[in-house]
């Protein structure tokens, strides 16, 4: 199925430059740029969009594509660490992911509990089921977003970049 599959790789909200005001014009503009990218594959085929349903790029891209995908045609898969992910998060974004995980069309859970390594799992059975992967970066060659841009890379993966730190 990953001919047919995106998955998204992007930095937490505390790491974008508007941080966790999403107002802010600069993460509209994100938005914007989610929403003409899972159009265009959606019209080239896509039809799985896998989100690994972290605070910051992966709820963006998650709320992007329930938003502008016919919920008919295109499937949204959550791909959870581990079942109690947003269990320190504050009270709104624990709303927030469970009313994405409510329109989700598919869930796979990584590990029973939090242990070591379980994000990285994650990162990588997205990729492994995908044939591009959109990365939100920030350029810096450090964390989680690097590492699994990198993983794509070694798959030969498309993959197709979005500047997190250019937005103005």
């Amino acid at each position: 199925m990953t001919d047919i599959t995106c998955c998204v790789t992007g930095h937490r909200a505390q790491s974008l430059p508007w941080g966790f005001q999403e107002r802010d014009p600069r993460c509209d503009a994100l938005r914007a740029e989610l929403g003409r990218t899972v159009t265009e594959l959606y019209e080239r085929g896509y039809r799985r969009f896998i989100t690994g349903m972290a605070l910051g790029v992966d709820m963006i891209f998650a709320e992007t594509v329930l938003d502008a995908l016919p919920p008919d045609g295109a499937l949204l898969t959550a791909a959870i660490p581990f079942p109690g992910q947003p269990d320190h998060w504050p009270s709104r974004e624990q709303a927030r992911y469970r009313a994405i995980l409510e329109r989700c069309g598919e869930r796979h859970v990584l590990s029973p509990v939090h242990v070591t390594g379980c994000m990285q799992m994650r990162n990588r059975w997205m990729v492994d089921r995908s044939s591009v992967v959109i990365a939100v970066w920030n350029g810096q060659a450090r964390g989680g977003t690097y590492q699994t841009l990198n993983y794509a890379r070694r798959l030969e993966r498309q993959v197709l970049l979005i500047p997190s730190d250019k937005r103005d």
